[in-house]
């Protein structure tokens, strides 16, 4: 609710561990243990408050726009969408002088895309709107997700990425701990809204991450798709230096191309894991240089 979400800013305000152990008390129903966290959320939580608060790198990295520049100085600009132009602000963008197909998205936060397939149905004035209404959100607040403090609003627009078949590419998340990819999450089905998640590993072997109601079938197989090896490489050389982060990519038309970097995914409030892959997820994740 309103409420709760405004509660939640307020104490981000006043203390972000506040703020960490009251939502981590609301998803749990217990709870964190910051002095010995062993869960991959708890231990997310710590590295959030203890380091990835205050860490530069990190900070430019979660920036859908700097983070451009460090994937170039990694080596790996090919994997770069391309960029068609960026502005301050929603009135300043001139949506004549765009192609027929884009998307726009703030470089900061989750979710606030403007998918836009065909430019002859679109409603400038409630795209402007819509976007404006993003670009007032400060969206470090709820989650405490402090790497988002501050940063310089840019809104990014990108070439609008066609598969051959489905209406948008598969979206792959790959979960990097102290720079090594150990899984990737593959998201289905994402055009209606309720996405379809599988976790797989390095081999492509089915890894039942997910809780019960989330999982895949019992009999479920998928082919290993081309691209995959290749992003795991890509996840590897960008994840270098970080205790976790995930990296996640579109397949389209056999074309690796890079999503963003997530240090804190879901706030480190996913209670879809199941309760042993919280605790193996926890182990990989090593704390021991913060």
């Amino acid at each position: 609710s309103k409420i709760k979400h405004l509660y939640f800013c307020f104490l981000t305000l006043i203390s972000p561990t506040a703020n960490t152990r009251a939502k981590f008390k609301s998803v749990y129903g217990r709870k964190i243990n910051l002095k010995q966290p062993e869960t991959f959320n708890e231990k997310g939580m710590y590295l959030k408050l203890k380091s990835y608060n205050k860490d530069p790198k990190v900070a430019d990295c979660a920036d859908k726009y700097t983070v451009r520049k460090y994937i170039e100085q990694c080596g790996c600009s090919e994997i770069l969408n391309n960029l068609i132009a960026v502005y301050d602000k929603a009135t300043d963008i001139d949506f004549a002088s765009l192609p027929n197909a884009f998307v726009i998205k703030w470089n900061v936060g989750c979710g606030y895309n403007l998918i836009c397939p065909d430019k002859t149905k679109l409603d400038i004035e409630k795209a402007k709107k819509q976007l404006k209404k993003w670009g007032r959100k400060k969206y470090h607040l709820h989650f405490s997700e402090m790497q988002y403090k501050g940063r310089e609003k840019k809104l990014l627009v990108e070439e609008f990425l066609r598969p051959e078949q489905g209406s948008l590419p598969e979206d792959y998340k790959i979960y990097c701990f102290s720079g090594k990819a150990e899984y990737v999450m593959l998201c289905l089905e994402r055009a209606d809204g309720k996405p379809k998640c599988y976790f797989f590993d390095r081999e492509w072997k089915l890894a039942r991450l997910n809780k019960r109601g989330v999982e895949a079938p019992e009999d479920f197989t998928m082919p290993k798709p081309d691209n995959v090896d290749k992003m795991f490489d890509y996840a590897e050389r960008l994840s270098q230096g970080f205790p976790f982060v995930r990296v996640d990519f579109f397949s389209c038309n056999d074309r690796v191309i890079f999503g963003e970097m997530t240090f804190t995914p879901a706030g480190f409030l996913d209670p879809f894991y199941t309760e042993e892959a919280e605790i193996m997820l926890g182990k990989k994740l090593d704390l021991k240089n913060i």
